[in-house]
């Protein structure tokens, strides 16, 4: 049996759809901090954090950026 979603796609293509947008505690696990220190960085000034509708979001390309200058000590 394949998997199929909404949009057509089915097996490893449905499953390899990553989000763009993250919650604060999605990014804050995705770096392996606390959320509070995820919410204080945000707090202040996290430039790349934008709202959708109620509720901030921050892009996964932001996040990926965040954790290349955390392994290179930057």
């Amino acid at each position: 049996m394949t998997t199929t979603r909404g949009d057509g796609r089915t097996g490893e293509a449905a499953r390899a759809v990553q989000p763009l947008l993250l919650t604060i505690p999605e990014a804050a696990a995705a770096l392996a901090i606390g959320r509070t220190t995820a919410y204080e960085r945000v707090s202040s000034g996290g430039r790349d954090v934008g709202p959708v509708g109620r509720a901030a979001r921050v892009p996964a390309a932001a996040v990926s950026a965040v954790a290349a200058r955390k392994l290179v000590g930057a």
